[in-house]
């Protein structure tokens, strides 16, 4: 599994338990901050459509740049 693919799912995940997890948030900001320019974004704004997740991909943008 690529590291976009780790952060979606983790995303899904922390978006099917009500936005509440502090420890999903942080693991997949973490993913972001280590790996930066490294994630293929544009694959992820892809995956991100049909998981429902586009929103909290473009918050987690915001928030690790």
């Amino acid at each position: 599994m690529i590291l976009g693919e780790l952060a979606a799912v983790i995303l899904r995940w922390y978006m099917m338990g009500g936005e509440t997890s502090e420890r999903q948030w942080r693991d997949v900001t973490g993913i972001v901050n280590v790996q930066g320019d490294r994630l293929d974004w544009t694959y992820m704004r892809e995956t991100a459509v049909p998981l429902k997740i586009s929103s909290l991909l473009t918050q987690l943008w915001e928030t690790t740049r």
